[in-house]
C-alpha cells in the first residue's frame, strides 16, 4: 500500500490562551502559507493572545510610559526579552517567559500564565510569577488587559521591599 499522497489538509493553531485551538483546512502548500498569513495579518487570535502580542512589541516602552506616569522614578526598564520556552508542555501549562532588565543593574524574571479558577469554571485567573534574586513572588490577576501596570507596579514593590 503506498501511503506517501495521504496527508491531512488542515491545521490546528493556539487561538488564545486558554486552551482554544482553532482548526484550519487548506487544500494545497499556497493555500496553507495564505491561511497562515491570513491569520498572523488579521490579528486572527482571542483577547489574551493579542493583549501578550501588542505587549511584546514594546515591552519596555509600555513599562516605562506606566512608571513615568505613576511618577515611579526610581527605575527604568533597560530591556525586556520575551524567553519562549521551546517545550512540549499540556497547554495548561504554557508559559509566556520574559527576562526583564532593570536600571541596566537588576535582572527580573516573569512567567505568565492562565489557569481555570476551580470556584468558577467560567473565569479564569492570570498568574504573574516574578523571581528576583532568588526569591519568587506570585500575583494573580483575573484580567490581563492592563499588563503594563500589573508588571510595571509589581516591579517597583519587588525591588523597593528588596533593594530599600
Amino acid at each position: 500500500m503506498d501511503r506517501k499522497n495521504i496527508i491531512d489538509t488542515s491545521f490546528l493553531y493556539l487561538y488564545d490562551i486558554n486552551c482554544v485551538y482553532e482548526k484550519v483546512d487548506f487544500k494545497n502548500a499556497i493555500d496553507l502559507k495564505t491561511k497562515i498569513d491570513d491569520i498572523v495579518n488579521s490579528n486572527d487570535f482571542g483577547q489574551d493572545i493579542q493583549i501578550l502580542s501588542d505587549f511584546i512589541e514594546a515591552p519596555a516602552m509600555f513599562l516605562n510610559y506606566y512608571m513615568r506616569r505613576s511618577k515611579i522614578t526610581d527605575y527604568s526598564i533597560f530591556d525586556v526579552e520575551y524567553d519562549p520556552k521551546f517545550k512540549t508542555v499540556p497547554c495548561e501549562e504554557i508559559t509566556f517567559d520574559f527576562d526583564i532588565n532593570v536600571n541596566d543593574n537588576y535582572e527580573i524574571n516573569l512567567s505568565i500564565s492562565k489557569k481555570e479558577r476551580e470556584e468558577d469554571q467560567d473565569y479564569d485567573t492570570y498568574v504573574f510569577q516574578f523571581k528576583f534574586l532568588e526569591e519568587y513572588v506570585t500575583i494573580e490577576n483575573d484580567t490581563l488587559k492592563n499588563i503594563h501596570f500589573t508588571i510595571g507596579s509589581n516591579i517597583a514593590k519587588i525591588l523597593d521591599e528588596k533593594l530599600k
